[in-house]
């Protein structure tokens, strides 16, 4: 095989980026970048004119070179990503089946459903985060727990609202507050444990509170009754 040949092939396969050769019978090649060989002779290698002996040999290269910006250029060819196809990576062909679970097809090919994050759309948003690429910032109270989606609240035993920013009403209790007071004495009950003791920690509960205010109550009651009531005198 001839130096034209070699040239040829070498053309044919698409590694050459300069090819120019006038019958010297040498030659220089170029491989990404670095001089491999060159002519016996100090001749100037520029590539500049149509005639020259200078072969400038590089690794396979994509068209376009960053594959539309949908793929990666392995060996000369594009790599497309998930919801690409075509030599370029330029065609959009993502349906909700090729973008799989947790991502949606759009304009842009498959992204990350709302709520969900990472290379493959397998982890939801952080904590106190949620929404389209989780750049939402959750609003909650009292230690509720935000929906990785919707942002919706979560309230813990003993609150309600959309917020989570209220405490149950008199005589409910628990999650939701849907668990009623079982009080005798009428008095609410511990909106988280739904418990009617009047002391905890050492200190009244609302409970106790609202117990004490009624027995207070009850003795100026009796003390009024009995201050009414006429005494018999010798």
């Amino acid at each position: 095989m001839n130096l034209w040949e070699v040239a040829q092939f070498l053309k044919k396969h698409g590694v050459i980026n300069a090819i120019n050769l006038d019958g010297g019978g040498s030659s220089s090649f170029v491989i990404n970048g670095t001089l491999v060989s060159y002519p016996p002779d100090p001749c100037r290698w520029r590539c500049a004119r149509p005639v020259s002996t200078i072969l400038c040999v590089h690794q396979r290269r994509c068209q376009p070179a960053n594959c539309s910006g949908h793929g990666d250029c392995v060996d000369g060819r594009c790599r497309c990503q998930d919801g690409w196809q075509g030599a370029a990576c330029d065609s959009l062909v993502c349906q909700p089946q090729t973008c799989g679970r947790h991502r949606v097809c759009t304009a842009d090919g498959c992204v990350c459903a709302a709520g969900w994050r990472g290379k493959h759309c397998r982890q939801e948003c952080p904590s106190g985060y949620y929404g389209d690429g989780c750049r939402h910032t959750c609003v909650c109270f009292n230690g509720a727990r935000c929906h990785h989606v919707s942002g919706r609240c979560t309230c813990p035993p003993g609150f309600h609202g959309n917020l989570c920013e209220q405490v149950c009403p008199p005589g409910l209790y628990g999650p939701y507050c849907a668990e009623r007071c079982q009080c005798g004495d009428q008095c609410p009950c511990d909106p988280l444990t739904g418990s009617c003791s009047s002391v905890s920690g050492g200190r009244l509960t609302k409970a106790g509170r609202c117990l004490a205010k009624q027995m207070f109550a009850l003795w100026r009651q009796q003390e009024e009754a009995y201050r009414d009531k006429p005494h018999l005198s010798e």
